[in-house]
């Protein structure tokens, strides 16, 4: 059937739009996405609390403990996103997000409650598995329930909602730091264990990825849950939602024998660009060392001169200076495009990293304060920067760029990479910046850098295509396009009108 043979009035009927349950579902979903947030930032502003200092950091080796409690989060966040995979695929969605929330509960009640530093880091790994369960299954859930031509501010919510996280994890620190008493730094690890049963609590709300359910060949279930995701109160949108579940349907009964193993990702030239795309991501992301400089940030801003209670406002205003960039940049994603920001960001960010570089080579240590008041606002443009044209964009293009039986092994690879760039330049940093100060952001920018050329060159653009079209930039076989599957859809309900008539003369 031409395109041009479709009605006025069924083309208005396939135009996706936003309804109030699907954004309903994904605030729930981004929950996760806080939650890692949280995890991850927890122990920040405790590093510079007295309570934590007694506590775990009078031993002379502080920077050691500190590397070794930001490792340990990281080490099991590589854990965590390994093993989400085998968990997702199998077991759905929802279920991966339980097991996290309950791994989260554990940990931070027993990280509350830990009375020996080897206590708290193994706890801390455990809070890192979970969390990294959370950061690869939540945005591969929130791009399947999202309509493509939103899917970038939606998907990205998952950014925005970890920056919430951190804005909120630093001012609980900051509130917290005025609690004169030996526990204070154990209401911090007792709020983190309140939000985790909250999170469990959520899992209940939410439906299952459709495109997960219909992998299962429950295809009843699923067509509901693209009716209830799509469909307006006034019956807008049911033909988005029987040409969602066509063309998902056909690329998944194309997917259905295919090899799930990562040696068959890795010897297949389409499936190995995508790990390849999905590694540099990462090391694009992370290398650039926005992590780094985020648990560490109450640190830095006390090697640049400021007392204790100002280095935990700075790294308050610093995650909402972060939280307000990532939320433009969910604005821009299906405006702008994901390589054009990318490419952008990585060049500005560059750009940021030099500048704080020599800024701190020639003042810190010293009591210049218009030279330290530069380095602390180079800090906030490059956090800015970062977040407003990488954060969120990295996010979203992960689970894009994989088909739906591999989507959760393809985020598995990512994050798997996220975390061991970030482990690998995270643990060393508090000792870095302790021995070679400034010259530490040079690893930062030389990642950045090659991360670059590599999307100039190797990203596919993947603004305003459903993910089932996203794969023909791969070279994979395009088994049903969403314009076909409209106009089947179109075709079968003037079919339907057709007999209807028949019958009533």
């Amino acid at each position: 059937m031409d395109s041009t043979t479709i009605t006025e009035d069924a083309v208005d009927d396939v135009k996706p739009q936003i309804t109030r349950k699907n954004i309903m579902y994904v605030f729930i979903g981004s929950l996760g996405s806080f939650m890692f947030g949280y995890a991850n930032n927890v122990a920040t502003g405790s590093f510079v609390q007295t309570s934590f200092i007694n506590k775990f950091l009078s031993g002379g080796n502080s920077a050691d403990v500190i590397s070794g409690i930001v490792g340990a989060f990281l080490g099991g966040a590589f854990i965590g996103s390994l093993i989400q995979g085998q968990i997702s695929a199998r077991w759905g969605r929802k279920a991966t997000t339980a097991l996290a929330a309950v791994l989260l509960i554990i940990a931070g009640a027993c990280m509350a409650g830990s009375s020996h530093i080897a206590m708290f880091i193994t706890f801390r790994v455990i809070s890192g598995i979970g969390g990294g369960i959370l950061t690869t299954n939540c945005p591969v859930y929130l791009s399947e329930i999202a309509p493509f031509h939103l899917r970038g501010l939606l998907t990205g919510v998952h950014g925005v909602a970890i920056n919430i996280a951190y804005t909120l994890s630093s001012l609980f620190a900051l509130g917290i730091n005025f609690v004169n008493t030996p526990y204070q730094w154990r209401l911090q690890f007792c709020i983190f264990t309140l939000c985790s049963i909250l999170l469990l609590v959520s899992v209940y709300f939410l439906p299952e990825s459709p495109r997960w359910v219909i992998e299962q060949g429950r295809y009843d279930e699923a067509l509901e849950t693209l009716i209830n995701l799509h469909v307006t109160k006034d019956g807008h949108g049911e033909r988005v939602a029987l040409a969602e579940m066509a063309q998902i349907r056909a690329q998944v009964d194309a997917e259905r024998n295919q090899p799930t193993t990562y040696w068959h990702i890795f010897t297949t030239k389409s499936l190995r660009k995508r790990a390849l795309v999905s590694i540099v991501t990462f090391l694009f992301g992370m290398g650039s060392g926005i992590l780094v400089i985020s648990s560490l940030a109450p640190i830095l801003f006390g090697g640049l001169g400021f007392d204790k209670p100002t280095q935990l406002g700075l790294s308050a205003v610093w995650v909402f200076n972060s939280g307000v960039a990532s939320t433009v940049n969910a604005f821009l994603l299906d405006r702008v495009g994901r390589r054009p920001l990318l490419i952008s960001g990585g060049i500005l960010v560059a750009i940021m990293l030099v500048i704080e570089a020599v800024l701190q080579k020639y003042y810190a240590g010293t009591t210049y304060a218009p030279g330290l008041n530069a380095a602390t606002a180079f800090y906030f443009f490059y956090d800015f920067v970062w977040a407003a044209l990488v954060d969120n964009t990295t996010i979203v293009y992960i689970p894009e760029i994989w088909p739906t039986h591999l989507r959760s092994y393809g985020a598995t690879i990512a994050y798997c990479a996220y975390y061991a760039v970030s482990v690998a330049i995270t643990s060393p940093a508090s000792l870095a910046f302790e021995k070679i100060g400034y010259k530490y952001y040079f690893v930062f920018l030389i990642c950045d850098g090659l991360g670059v050329i590599y999307i100039y060159f190797y990203f596919p653009e993947t603004k305003g295509l459903t993910l089932e079209e996203i794969s023909e930039s791969f070279g994979d076989p395009l088994e049903l396009r969403f314009r076909d599957a409209v106009e089947g859809v179109t075709s079968g309900y003037e079919k339907a009108e057709v007999r209807e008539t028949e019958k009533v003369v």
